[in-house]
């Protein structure tokens, strides 16, 4: 709910008749203007100096010199008041609604009687609204980290707010009456503070979260008189838990000065506030304005500047910039005068009562320190934009499509609190995300800092046995400490996305992997097997097939598990083999095989056999089409380098993230025909020799007990030649265990350049056994290589780079 500013009409409704002629001569009317909803009559008539109790607010006892002794053309301050007992600090407690002071609900006896005679200050020029909004005031060029939002809960129900400022880790200076207030009906209910609160693209941005308040100090004197004391419209909010400084927010320190000091007059004063009805644009929003200082008003505790405010600005700060450029809190602004604002300033002995109430521990000890997880959106960032990333979201076939998810994390608390999270994957059931909704993925990550972000992204596949045509899928944040729970919970849970899922294929077409030397002939088989129909038949096919005629050629084919293909060769490189039958056989099997020759000029190489996609399908005895995916095949000619690269290290047999005794056991397992799973022998091939035996084994306990590095590949002798565009490096495994890695060429402007991902040009597989080196060769095209480029090659293990002559 949007507050509403309190002021009165013409002026207000005044006190009396003395006072209207005042009011008419300053042409000025006086308004509290907290954001509230209802308009208040404020006496205007000035205040009486006030003489302090035990811990009460300063003495403001007219001075005959300074500021405060105008001329007869300027006015001049009355030069005696009646003494008022101004009481003691006031302590309440917003968690229990009571006052904890030990004054308890002693008030001043009798009424507070004010006669005015002098003559009145000189009328205050208008000026205009020259107010200015901060967008983002989070932001490194917008930044306002001093200010926060103080939103006020009334007795009835309605909303207010007030503007308040940083003076402390978990304290806020604001006016008084924004926490105490007859039109709030006494004591508001509840009280929080939103530091750099904005919006941005109609979303409410509440970059560092929200503190609620604990316990109010301010002034007995102001309970008892209000406005007519505006010297002790002064609180501290002391707060549940800290808003950041010096990670997020800042401190803006208070300075107190003597009354006739010329800071007050001769210094260019400034004020932030979150006005309730803001000049234009949305609410809540910062805006802030700068003004000449006007000296004081009513009386020395007070300070007026000729700065534009309206409701909502109260509690908000009037600072100056020091000599060493820093910014001060001299004053707060807690009331409208015409085109003005007034308040009471920080004078020594508020000042001082400052420290004091910062520093208690009386009453409330430090805010436990708790971290609280959340997942990213624009209510913290104000960005508008899609915080869930899924990708694909489409065709996804439940056990084998990859599906990467993205979303940052961040800890709106006071705290890490755990060096890890969890994010897990859901199903969403139900329409709605929960942490009982069945888990398909959990991923561990470091937990972000407090007042900080992390990003999150992992790749999973849905289980096989998914069975509907839409999955709903979300995430949600498990960190097993104790958190603050301040926010809604949606804020742990993330957004919900639809997966379209469809049903995998009925069998896997498959073309065989082989090996050869130059000159010999070659077998490729084609093989179906069953995927989600183990009860598929084939009795026909039609497929065409591509092969690398500089390296095969095509000599025949032959039926197996059905009957005799008809094959035709379109074209150099290219075959179409079709055959059928009446009775369809069943998966698995082999349905041909395919000859070929291998060149004799040709070593280190692959021939490729690949399916043509779109052109090959398969069917069974109904002459229905039979669903299918294809697997391509190759021969491998002699020793070329190796065409994958799994993402886990030699020696990880089971592909678990380390090498241990278990991938060792693993090795003998397969070695005596067991057939351990998960294995996988591209990896298990510890010393790269193309054959898993007890060797490998053996040097995986000798890594173990470390007796071996792991293979480990450097990088030297890089050269570049610009003008035939080749870059020459040599690599050699200077571990005790074989290597197979990417290594990367990359080219950048500049040096530092090459560590962006984008200086990535070429990667080209390595492998290599024991102690074995190879120089490796790139042909760079010439328009990306020139003259002063630098040059990079990358490994697991090692760097070189150089720059282009």
């Amino acid at each position: 709910m949007r507050a509403m500013a309190i002021t009165g009409q013409d002026g207000g409704l005044l006190a009396s008749k003395r006072v209207v002629f005042v009011l008419v001569l300053l042409g000025v009317g006086l308004a509290v203007f907290a954001g509230a909803g209802t308009a208040l009559a404020v006496d205007s008539s000035p205040a009486q100096d006030g003489s302090p109790g035990p811990g009460g607010p300063d003495s403001t006892t007219v001075i005959s010199s300074g500021v405060e002794n105008e001329t007869a053309d300027d006015g001049e301050r009355p030069d005696s008041f009646v003494p008022v007992n101004t009481g003691a600090t006031v302590v309440y407690d917003f968690r229990s609604d009571d006052r904890l002071d030990s004054d308890g609900n002693a008030s001043v006896s009798g009424g507070l009687e004010r006669e005015f005679e002098g003559t009145p200050l000189m009328e205050v020029p208008e000026s205009h609204d020259k107010r200015e909004r901060v967008e983002k005031p989070w932001d490194t060029l917008t930044r306002h980290e001093t200010v926060v939002q103080v939103q006020m809960t009334l007795q009835n129900g309605n909303m207010s707010s007030c503007t308040g400022t940083i003076v402390g880790e978990y304290h806020v200076l604001t006016a008084g009456h924004c926490v105490q207030f007859s039109a709030f009906d006494g004591w508001v209910d509840e009280v929080s503070v939103v530091p750099m609160i904005d919006t941005q693209e109609g979303t409410v941005v509440e970059p560092y979260g929200k503190a609620d308040v604990r316990i109010a100090r301010t002034y007995q004197a102001w309970l008892d008189h209000e406005t007519n004391v505006p010297e002790h419209d002064f609180a501290l909010l002391t707060l549940d838990r800290s808003i950041g400084q010096p990670d997020a927010t800042t401190v803006m320190e208070w300075g107190a000065y003597p009354a006739n000091d010329p800071v007050y007059t001769q210094d260019t004063v400034f004020n932030h506030g979150y006005p309730g009805t803001p000049p234009h644009g949305p609410f809540p929003s910062l805006w802030e304005d700068q003004g000449e200082g006007l000296g004081h008003y009513f009386n020395d505790g007070t300070f007026q500047a000729d700065i534009k405010v309206s409701g909502g600005h109260s509690g908000g700060p009037l600072f100056h910039s020091t000599s060493a450029g820093n910014n001060e809190q001299i004053g707060v602004a807690a009331y409208k005068l015409g085109r003005t604002t007034m308040g009471p300033r920080v004078s020594f002995k508020k000042g001082g009562d400052l420290s004091d109430w910062t520093n208690a521990t009386q009453y409330v000890g430090p805010p436990d320190d708790k971290p609280e997880f959340v997942f990213e959106s624009t209510a913290y960032t104000g960005e508008d934009r899609d915080f869930f990333e899924v990708d694909p979201v489409a065709g996804i076939v439940p056990g084998e499509t990859e599906i990467t998810f993205e979303h940052a994390v961040r800890n709106v608390g006071t705290v890490q609190g755990t060096n890890e999270i969890n994010i897990t994957l859901r199903e969403a059931v139900g329409g709605s995300c929960d942490e009982a909704d069945p888990a398909f993925h959990t991923e561990s990550v470091a937990a972000p800092s407090a007042f900080d972000s992390t990003n999150v992204s992992f790749t999973t596949t849905l289980p096989s046995d998914v069975s509907s045509d839409s999955v709903p899928v979300c995430l949600t944040i498990e960190s097993g400490v104790d958190e603050f729970d301040d926010r809604d919970p949606s804020h742990n849970v993330s957004a919900i996305r639809s997966l379209d899922v469809v049903t995998g294929p009925d069998v896997e077409s498959s073309l065989g992997k082989a090996d050869a030397d130059p000159g010999q002939t070659v077998e490729v088989t084609f093989d179906v097997m069953p995927e989600n129909d183990p009860e598929a038949d084939i009795a026909g096919y039609e497929v065409e097939i591509e092969y690398d005629a500089d390296v095969l050629s095509f000599i025949d084919a032959e039926g197996e598990d059905l009957s005799e293909p008809i094959v035709g060769e379109p074209e150099n490189g290219t075959l179409i083999a079709v055959a059928d039958q009446l009775t369809g056989e069943p998966v698995p099997l082999t349905v041909a095989t395919f000859t070929f020759e291998v060149a004799g000029g040709v070593d280190d190489v692959y021939g490729d056999v690949s399916f043509v996609p779109g052109e090959s399908s398969l069917t069974n005895e109904n002459i229905e089409d039979v669903s299918t995916i294809f697997e391509d095949g190759y021969v491998e000619v002699g020793n070329p380098p190796p065409r994958f690269v799994p993402p886990f290290p030699v020696g990880d047999s089971n592909a678990d993230g380390e090498i241990s005794v278990r991938d060792s056991v693993l090795i003998k397992q397969h070695l005596v025909g067991m057939e351990p799973d998960p294995f996988h022998p591209v990896v298990a091939d510890v010393n790269r020799n193309g054959e898993v035996s007890v060797r490998d084994s053996v040097l995986i306990k000798q890594y173990l007990v470390g007796m071996i590095d792991n293979g480990t590949l450097v990088a030297s002798n890089l050269s570049v030649d610009a003008g035939s565009g080749l870059v020459d490096v040599d690599l050699d495994n200077v571990g005790g265990m074989g290597v197979l890695q990417e290594v990367e060429l990359r080219i950048a402007d500049t040096e530092s350049g090459l560590d962006d991902e984008d200086a990535i040009v070429e990667t080209r597989n390595v492998e290599l056994t024991q102690d074995a080196g190879l120089v490796v060769q790139f042909d760079v095209p010439a328009d990306q290589l020139s003259q002063g480029d630098w040059v990079g090659i990358y490994t697991d293990d090692d760097e070189e780079t150089t720059q282009v002559t």
